[in-house]
């Protein structure tokens, strides 16, 4: 987060509006009003004792949270946000309604909603169900030479499709390369570039199922190796080996596993 403060600084910032992140940012949020920034913090993390020194935090995980859906994702917090600012503006008169149309922007709340497994129910159903109509039709090149890589009919594309084929895909940019390219590919308005964003995110997909593989592997080998390992209530393990960036699938999968908490490192 401060190499983003850093470079808004840089650039005359003076307000910083987090994304899915920033609940549990106390220091840095801190370090950012000292130095006149001014943030808000959009997130749907539970947050901890100590909240941090924004000046509007938007979270339904709140304590002293009315707001009905706690299952908000955090691309639904953000979108929340635009909508109650939208709003405001139009009825300020500072904006009118042909301006701004927001459900051009539920294809991006869908695909954020699904990918960060939010559950489907309720408030979310509705942004995925309606998110799902703008993906039929969306105009975003880059999504759209995403959809043929991962070879999804865009015109009945559903929830799994985007579970099981697209996020994998744009989450292996965070795991093992740029996630950069990723935010790239949806802006993206160049056909050419979209077609070269999309391979290389398909190459790095297969990349991190090897490096998964790989790991898994090494992992179970040791489990098999030391059944002691078992006998405690919960599991700890440690290799400089494994890449940080695919630790979490492998943590997850291995505490299904064997029911009990687990820490890899």
């Amino acid at each position: 987060m401060l190499d983003g403060l850093f470079f808004g600084m840089s650039h005359g910032c003076t307000l910083m509006i987090t994304v899915d992140c920033g609940i549990s940012s106390v220091k840095e949020i801190a370090e950012a009003r000292g130095r006149g920034v001014d943030v808000i913090v959009t997130d749907h993390h539970e947050p901890t004792m100590h909240l941090p020194p924004a000046c509007a935090i938007l979270n339904p995980k709140l304590k002293e949270s009315s707001y009905p859906n706690r299952e908000l994702t955090g691309v639904g917090v953000a979108f929340k946000l635009a909508h109650a600012i939208t709003n405001h503006l139009i009825s300020q008169g500072d904006m009118s309604t042909r301006k701004i149309d927001l459900k051009k922007f539920l294809d991006l709340v869908a695909l954020g909603t699904i990918s960060d497994m939010g559950s489907l129910l309720g408030e979310n159903r509705i942004l995925v169900r309606y998110g799902l109509r703008q993906l039929r039709k969306t105009r975003r090149i880059g999504l759209t030479k995403l959809f043929e890589v991962c070879e999804v009919n865009t015109s009945t594309i559903s929830p799994l499709d985007i579970a099981a084929k697209v996020a994998p895909r744009l989450n292996s940019l965070g795991r093992i390369a740029d996630p950069n390219k990723g935010v790239e590919l949806l802006l993206i308005l160049d056909e050419q570039g979209a077609e070269k964003l999309a391979g290389e995110l398909e190459f790095n997909n297969v990349e991190r199922q090897k490096i998964e593989r790989k790991d898994s592997e090494d992992i179970d080998v040791y489990l098999c190796k030391h059944p002691e390992v078992l006998r405690n209530k919960g599991i700890a393990l440690q290799s400089k080996k494994w890449h940080p960036g695919i630790i979490p699938i492998i943590t997850a999968r291995i505490a299904r596993q064997y029911n009990r908490p687990t820490v890899i490192i």
